[in-house]
């Protein structure tokens, strides 16, 4: 998975995106990812005309989301795997949550996908978790525990996004040696980006 430029990203353009700063979550909402702060943070900024909540997915969490019904909330369907770099590189920050008594038990996976596409993320959640070390470590991010006030506004974070890939070759190596041996060679096999060479040594922006 790699970046869409926003010109050249039909998802942008079929759902009208143009000029928006968009906030994304992407996936499924349930128990163990909460948005309820997150609900709170779109009507805080409900004046800024720019800045659009947009929530690509399902699960029971939804109708939470769609309960707000908010002029700057709004809720799409699935997307297809072989879209997922276009509706992911569509959000200018990705939002990923975890619920506080799910912390080593539950791991947002999407956080990858959003450092795969060299997206800034805006966490929700408990700390210390597995994702606050990750923004701790390669600061591509802000974490912002459940009920507190979101403060700046999103858009201050936007230019986390190139920390963000750099971050996601890091956590592809940091699996490769938490996991030695037959199960180590899978993650280093399958653990790529999708289309991309084996990363030689050395090399900039390949690899996971």
């Amino acid at each position: 998975m790699s970046p869409v430029p926003p010109e050249e990203n039909p998802f942008r353009l079929e759902h009208d995106l143009e000029g928006k700063r968009v906030v994304m979550y992407s996936g499924t909402l349930g128990p163990s990812n909460p948005v309820t702060t997150l609900l709170a943070a779109a009507e805080q900024f409900e004046d800024d005309a720019r800045l659009l909540f947009l929530f690509v997915g399902g699960g029971t969490g939804m109708a939470e989301v769609k309960g707000r019904n908010r002029p700057n909330v709004r809720c799409l369907p699935y997307e297809p795997l072989a879209r997922m770099r276009y509706s992911l590189s569509a959000g200018d920050v990705q939002v990923v949550s975890l619920g506080d008594e799910m912390a080593g038990i539950v791991h947002p996976c999407k956080v990858y996908g959003a450092m795969a596409v060299s997206k800034p993320v805006l966490f929700f959640g408990p700390k210390p978790s597995h994702i606050s070390d990750l923004l701790d470590s390669h600061e591509f991010g802000i974490h912002v525990a459940h009920g507190d006030e979101l403060r700046p506004a999103p858009g201050g974070i936007f230019h986390h996004g190139q920390a963000a890939r750099a971050g996601a070759d890091g956590a592809h190596d940091d699996l490769v040696a938490v996991f030695p041996g037959p199960i180590g060679a899978l993650v280093e096999r399958g653990g790529r980006l999708a289309g991309e060479p084996r990363r030689q040594a050395g090399a900039e922006g390949q690899g996971h």
